[in-house]
């Protein structure tokens, strides 16, 4: 083969390595890096459906639509204290109580008055404010109430999930080291612990609130276990 075929071959292929290049980032929908959502990978457990949606109970009084950031079915943590999120769709100066229970709602290890919600959005409760420590394979259940005792009947708002501690893994360990927050979160996601994904994301959210591509990721992780209104609203699709 002469040397002026051979140019002309690499001229060829480097053209359609570009446009290959070029394809490639339109079907990703032009994302950078940093919207690019970790992959949640649930444990395979089989385990029933635990996460209960939020709908307001009551006649005469519209309460906001609640959701925990929660899998469907049981997340897991590393963490004895970890911060828990969820998800309201207005402001709302009802009452709003925080319950952690093992086997039986009516006997809660741990209920709590929140503060009242100021605005709409993504919300974090922090166990270790409150004395709690989750203890390694034990199955808890947490809940979120939005309660209106206004006029003569009750409107209530519940949403709920499913947690359960472990411990850290070797080959997590060795995974997790010389990572920033949000390679850690993915990695968190990639190994089924729902809870430190979700706790890293939003400490990366708040340490840099204005920054849009960090909240198309938790919008993008919420969107996988298909909680699409938080998602939508973190995406700024409101």
């Amino acid at each position: 083969m002469n040397r002026s075929r051979r140019s002309a071959i690499g001229r060829i292929m480097a053209f359609t390595s570009f446009w290959l290049f070029v394809i490639g980032a339109a079907a990703q929908g032009g994302k950078s890096d940093s919207e690019t959502a970790p992959v949640y990978k649930p444990p395979l457990r089989g385990a029933p459906a635990s996460r209960v949606g939020g709908g307001s109970r009551g006649v005469g009084t519209d309460l906001p639509r609640i959701y925990v950031l929660a899998p469907p079915d049981i997340g897991f943590t590393t963490k004895g204290k970890p911060d828990l999120f969820w998800f309201v769709s207005e402001a709302t100066d009802a009452k709003v109580t925080l319950s952690v229970y093992k086997d039986n709602a009516d006997k809660p290890i741990l209920e709590q008055t929140l503060g009242a919600i100021s605005a709409p959005g993504v919300q974090r409760v922090r166990l270790a404010d409150f004395g709690l420590e989750l203890q390694p394979r034990i199955e808890y259940r947490w809940r979120i109430s939005v309660i209106n005792d206004s006029g003569n009947r009750q409107a209530r708002a519940i949403a709920g999930g499913a947690i359960q501690r472990t411990n850290p893994w070797p080959k997590l360990q060795s995974r997790l080291q010389n990572h920033d927050a949000l390679e850690r979160a993915g990695i968190y996601a990639e190994e089924g612990l729902w809870y430190d994904a979700i706790e890293l994301i939003s400490d990366s959210i708040d340490a840099d609130p204005n920054n849009t591509g960090i909240r198309k990721q938790r919008a993008g992780l919420l969107e996988q276990v298909g909680l699409t209104e938080a998602s939508r609203y973190d995406a700024g699709q409101k």
